[in-house]
């Protein structure tokens, strides 16, 4: 009597073993995509976050004290405020500007006070 050893359908195969391996691979190497690119990204909002917090503290400095900080300007202006076609509003303000290089990123800030 022969054994047929080919008939033994107990468990998987070299060829399925190595595609179920490759699948997972390819998945594998999805998620860890996306978590590169989403430390990537939390980076550049964290980046964009700290620009926008100096700038903000820089114009805060430049109301509370009068005078510009380094490289704002302070200027007066009048600001013309449409209520429906035939009225306006005239009101005088200060505009205030402050730039800010932080390394890659740079932002401006443009406050108006009454």
């Amino acid at each position: 009597m022969k054994k047929n050893i080919l008939k033994n359908n107990n468990g998987f195969t070299l060829i399925e073993l190595i595609v179920s391996i490759a699948i997972l691979s390819f998945a594998v190497v999805g998620f860890l995509n996306l978590f590169v690119y989403s430390t990537s990204y939390v980076a550049q909002a964290r980046q964009k976050s700290n620009t926008s917090a100096v700038v903000q503290t820089k114009a805060n400095e430049s109301i509370d004290s009068g005078t510009p900080a380094e490289g704002s300007e302070i200027s007066n202006k009048s600001l013309d405020i449409y209520v429906k076609t035939d009225y306006s509003i005239t009101v005088d303000v200060t505009e205030i500007t402050v730039p800010n290089n932080n390394g890659n990123q740079s932002s401006e800030i443009t406050a108006v006070l009454p």
